[in-house]
């Protein structure tokens, strides 16, 4: 019964998917509705579901059909082995996102350190920070109300002291004590890659979250850098996830701004995908 399941919500996410991860999602979408592991799944516990569990794949095949990401169906998303709520207000968290909070526990270790995180959307990179280390001071920020009610429910769930604050980055209004770390993946795709995009993404995910007006990538990282030079102790960092095309500008643009030992760091799969730097 599941494996007529599985070949279905495949059938469906065929022309948006590889076929590797519209299996992934067939699981994910079973082990929800019958409240199982994966490991109970493939030793065959439920292979056959209640006409109550039925109507619900129904529901959710309709909703895959429309190209709505399984996230937001189920409303949740999984980040670095925890469960973060997601809605249509935040970015649904990527493997990317991980490798990038990854980079900071190796350079932070257990050590005693404060931060912020800009952007904050689900809340994902602050609280798993915090999550893996309890001695960070967590700050995070993000202009949308609704993102940040988002992350705070995200903290509580997850029992991590995070303090969530409304604020724009182009026009900040809030003060920190100098911090270890600055981190960011800010909003950094152009008009003019809509067209390479998944159709689910751009129907989706929050347009805010993915895209800078105008024609300039690196609006955020620019504020960024500039709040960075005023709001970091000396020798603090700056972290950020990057679009893997304009690595070399935001090399050059973090320079010009004063940083020193510029990094970029590749992701998984092999693209530039993360920065980090020094202030002087």
């Amino acid at each position: 019964m599941n494996n007529a399941w599985i070949n279905r919500i495949v059938e469906v996410l065929t022309e948006e998917y590889p076929e590797r991860e519209a299996k992934n999602i067939a699981y994910i979408t079973l082990q929800h509705v019958c409240g199982c592991s994966m490991v109970d799944l493939l030793m065959g516990k439920h292979d056959y579901l209640t006409e109550e569990q039925e109507s619900q794949m129904e529901g959710i095949l309709k909703r895959l059909s429309e190209r709505e990401p399984i996230q937001y169906i189920l409303g949740e998303g999984e980040f670095h082995g925890l469960t973060f709520e997601v809605n249509q207000h935040v970015l649904i968290p990527r493997p990317e996102t991980a490798e990038l909070v990854n980079w900071i526990c190796d350079d932070f270790g257990d050590k005693n350190a404060s931060f912020l995180d800009v952007g904050t959307g689900s809340g994902c990179i602050a609280i798993t920070l915090k999550y893996l280390n309890a001695l960070f001071d967590a700050n995070a920020t993000d202009i949308s109300p609704l993102a940040l009610n988002t992350a705070m429910r995200n903290a509580k769930r997850l029992c991590t002291d995070v303090s969530f604050i409304i604020d724009d980055i182009l026009h900040p209004q809030t003060e920190f004590e100098p911090l270890d770390f600055i981190v960011s993946n800010p909003p950094y795709i152009t008009e003019g890659e809509k067209t390479q995009m998944r159709q689910n993404v751009l129907d989706y995910e929050p347009h805010s979250a993915l895209f800078v007006e105008g024609e300039d990538p690196l609006l955020f990282y620019r504020a960024i850098a500039d709040y960075g030079l005023s709001h970091l102790k000396n020798n603090g960092f700056l972290y950020f996830e990057i679009n893997e095309q304009f690595g070399k500008e935001i090399q050059q643009m973090l320079e010009d701004h004063g940083y020193k030992e510029v990094v970029i760091k590749e992701d998984m799969e092999g693209k530039e995908r993360m920065v980090r730097c020094k202030k002087r």
